[in-house]
């Protein structure tokens, strides 16, 4: 056991759940905060696709694409050998971001059969143990783009898995997807992945017009229930609940936010209104960090206050700077912790980390993941 985990008190016991840590390569000067023992899977973000097929090495600029220039640096090499080291699989995330380039992927057969080359050259060179799809499509495509896609995660898993074995497959999906037709047709494709990620967050956004909680535990009002004090459309106990109504418990890993939003706002209320423009991401660093600041005597930071809301069951921070409200909602040891206890409840396969890195040298979220998902 190595001096840091000594005195974080993190012993080396492995998880008894999945634990899908997401290292973007924007983080990758992170690397010595990771605790690799406590995950059973650490995910390179990540690398894009050209509309045949090929892999983005060169941006629309010219320059070096970045989350390629990153795979292959060291630090890459050094992260994806302690991952292995420690028992830990390392996973490549492959995205495609817009409506346009999925359609050009997904809608042409050449471009599929280049597509699961040139993802498979990359598995292989790279020698990962799994591939993460990470297509987002915003909006309703048509059912050509769904059959098409459905045919492309088939055959891109079966190809893996015929060649090696122990090939993984997962997939990044949104949170209202169970209920809503979107790109994923569960019924072609969950037999082919070993792990569906629910990205269960972002329900407020930094565009948001409230300012409110980005994955509320509890807050949908059923129907048939007097209103509560907090009404929101999506909370993420409904979301596991329409999941589990559709796809085995074991397959599903809920995607937690390692960060939450900062806006600037019309009053200090819970759900007050947003000044357009004003948001912006505030990681689990930044916020211990404003903590820490607050207690300083020449702080520019005036009437911080930490709130709780009995509702979603988050935290939130009001506070004024510089004349303007400002009010922050993001996660922290205890709301990740219900989210963890109703993950072991509901028999989930696992939890996902969006993002590794964003809690900085800040030891409490691993000691939380130890305590929740070690034996």
């Amino acid at each position: 056991l190595n001096p840091v985990a000594q005195f974080l008190g993190i012993s080396p016991k492995q998880p008894n759940k999945i634990i899908f840590g997401f290292l973007p390569f924007w983080n990758m000067d992170q690397a010595d905060n990771l605790r690799y023992h406590l995950l059973t899977h650490l995910a390179y973000f990540g690398l894009d696709y050209n509309p045949d097929g090929t892999i983005q090495t060169i941006t629309d600029d010219r320059t070096t694409e970045p989350g390629w220039n990153k795979l292959s640096s060291q630090i890459a090499s050094q992260i994806f050998r302690s991952a292995k080291s420690s028992n830990g699989k390392t996973v490549i995330v492959m995205r495609a971001m817009t409506q346009g380039l999925i359609e050009s992927l997904v809608n042409n057969s050449k471009s599929r059969a280049k597509l699961i080359d040139s993802t498979m050259e990359i598995f292989e060179t790279k020698n990962f143990d799994g591939i993460n799809i990470d297509f987002e499509y915003i909006g309703t495509p048509d059912q050509r783009t769904k059959n098409n896609f459905s045919i492309l995660v088939g055959d891109l898993s079966s190809t893996c898995k015929q060649r090696h074995p122990g090939c993984e497959i997962s997939i990044d999906v949104f949170a209202d997807s169970a209920t809503k037709d979107r790109l994923w047709d569960y019924t072609q494709i969950t037999s082919h992945l070993d792990y569906i990620i629910i990205m269960a967050y972002d329900f407020f956004r930094s565009s948001s017009t409230q300012a409110g909680p980005i994955a509320p535990l509890r807050g949908v009002c059923a129907k048939n229930q007097p209103s509560l004090p907090t009404c929101l459309e999506h909370d993420v106990a409904q979301t596991i609940a329409d999941f589990t109504k559709i796809i085995p418990a074991e397959k599903l890993i809920l995607g937690v936010p390692y960060y939450g939003y900062e806006w600037q706002t019309t009053d200090s209320k819970f759900l007050s209104n947003t000044y357009q423009d004003s948001g912006s991401t505030a990681t689990y660093k930044r916020i211990r960090e404003l903590l820490e600041s607050n207690q300083q005597p020449n702080s520019k930071i005036l009437g911080l206050q930490t709130n709780w809301n009995d509702t979603t069951l988050t935290p939130w921070i009001t506070y004024q700077e510089n004349g303007k409200t400002q009010q922050i909602h993001y996660e922290d040891e205890r709301s990740l912790s219900l989210k963890y206890d109703l993950v072991n409840q509901s028999n989930l396969g696992g939890i996902a980390i969006w993002a590794l890195g964003y809690d900085g040298n800040w030891p409490q979220l691993w000691q939380l993941l130890q305590r929740k998902f070690t034996r």
